[in-house]
């Protein structure tokens, strides 16, 4: 699916004039216009070359797929060329974030293993040990699982954030063998700051075990290749352990800060 429209540029009276401004006002309503309705979030400014950065002139075209769209805009570049810029937006970008989860049982922290293709591009295996990540659905309509995780939270004073865990960590939920202690938020971070529009929130969740349960117990659960690993041994040895993708490593510093700030 694709927009395209003739190319909006300053009239040269308009700079003469010392109207800059209201002509990027202008050319920004009407691209925000196009991006509101592919439902995409729109941009707050276009940027100014003259001051070094990429300054956003016309909106090209819009490629949409069920989770992201890849929008073409000519820009002119910090060194004065003109040239395409591509940004990727979430579908439903004002409805919907990127969450990244940690899940905390007791001590532990725990992880999920995840098949990346995009990593075939450099490595012979795509598998990843990372922290679970999913689309928030907060103001969006409810699922099944939404459904399910908040009537097996295990706790009434804490209600886990809708289509947090995703389908790695239900099982983990529903095993009974644990009960959720906290839900707390610990910040954002855009997705990739080169070229993704994405928000991704990073929220802890706490966990006890329940009466008679094991981590042994819990390692036997269908949760998708479930590893849990002590915060220390994390801190020591995130690398060697493979915790290197950016979602995890942007979460675990987050985490960091936030037990700074509790034990200071």
């Amino acid at each position: 699916m694709s927009a395209r429209k003739e190319a909006v540029q300053p009239l040269p009276d308009e700079e003469a004039a010392g109207s800059r401004e209201a002509s990027q006002e202008r050319r920004l309503k009407q691209i925000n216009a196009i991006l509101t309705t592919y439902k995409l979030t729109p941009l707050v400014q276009l940027g100014t070359w003259q001051r070094g950065e990429f300054e956003i002139l016309d909106l090209i075209s819009v490629s949409i797929n069920p989770w992201y769209a890849i929008v073409q805009f000519w820009v002119i570049r910090p060194d004065g060329q003109h040239g395409s810029f591509f940004m990727k937006f979430a579908v439903s970008g004002a409805e919907r974030r990127g969450c990244a989860i940690i899940v905390m049982v007791e001590d532990q922290l725990v992880f999920v293993r995840q098949h990346r293709p995009t990593l075939l591009v450099r490595e012979e295996s795509a598998w990843s040990t990372e922290l679970p990540r999913e689309w928030s659905s907060v103001n969006s309509k409810e699922t099944i699982v939404d459904r399910l995780l908040k009537g097996v939270s295990g706790s009434s004073d804490h209600a886990i954030p809708l289509g947090l865990l995703g389908r790695e960590l239900v099982p983990l939920l529903t095993s009974g063998l644990v009960r959720s202690e906290c839900v707390l938020p610990l910040g954002s971070a855009p997705e990739d700051t080169g070229m993704s529009t994405v928000i991704v929130d990073f929220w802890l969740l706490c966990f006890r075990l329940a009466e008679g349960a094991t981590l042994e117990k819990l390692h036997g659960t269908k949760a998708m290749g479930i590893r849990t690993y002590p915060l220390e041994e994390v801190i020591r040895r995130r690398k060697e352990l493979g915790l290197s993708d950016q979602h995890t490593a942007t979460a675990l510093l987050h985490l960091y800060e936030h037990l700074g700030r509790i034990r200071a």
